[in-house]
């Protein structure tokens, strides 16, 4: 009787140990979702606009008037912010009018498309990206500097200084390969295409800059 119970007592204790014993996981308590991390995400960025704005708005040559923007987001990646396959799409429309003696307004749209492959796991990936900004609109009155879009950074046609080329209409793409050596050890060679000019139509008529790193 004896060696019994403690049979029956066996995947009890194996279970609270940590062992192979069966558990199971209610389906409301896994779906549930994470709404203190979703606000721990977007505080910042909320938080950081907020006070742009406020120190902009101070600033002596700095126009007053309003902003409006909307944008749409489209996301097929596997996972972030290592990404190894899908795609992502974003398109941004804004506008930005001011308020002095002389008003005028400004009108811009914003794509991004990215992309990536793997070759043929996640460790050998293959990130694609395409950028395109440009006004849209009245066009006659010129756009101030700080509302042009700009190329050159670490993040977007990397081998010139950030803000080096700027236009009202410009575009870039960048083709780079991520292989993943080890958990320290990352190789990505990239190559930087791209160009900046008065309008959009213009674009073609410019000999793009090509940045290898």
């Amino acid at each position: 009787e004896r060696l019994a119970r403690e049979l029956r007592e066996l995947p009890r204790r194996r279970r609270k140990k940590g062992g192979s014993g069966s558990t199971t996981r209610t389906a409301a308590t896994a779906a549930r979702p994470d709404f203190a991390a979703l606000g721990a995400r977007l505080l910042p960025g909320a938080l950081t606009g907020l006070a742009a704005g406020w120190i902009a708005g101070r600033l002596p040559f700095y126009p007053a008037g309003w902003p409006l923007g909307l944008a749409a987001v489209v996301d097929y990646r596997d996972k972030t912010p290592l990404t190894s396959a899908g795609s992502w799409l974003g398109v941004a429309w804004w506008k930005a009018a001011t308020v002095d003696a002389s008003p005028t307004s400004f009108m811009r749209v914003v794509t991004d498309a990215r992309h990536f492959v793997s070759l043929p796991n996640a460790d050998h990936v293959l990130a694609l990206r395409a950028i395109v900004s440009t006004r849209v609109g009245n066009t006659d009155t010129p756009t101030p500097f700080y509302l042009q879009p700009t190329l050159g950074g670490s993040e977007i046609l990397r081998g010139f200084g950030s803000y080096r080329l700027r236009d009202d209409a410009v575009w870039t793409a960048t083709a780079e390969y991520r292989w993943h050596v080890q958990r320290w050890v990352d190789v990505a060679p990239f190559v930087d295409v791209g160009a900046v000019a008065g309008r959009f139509g213009a674009l073609h008529d410019v000999r793009p800059a090509v940045t290898p790193g």
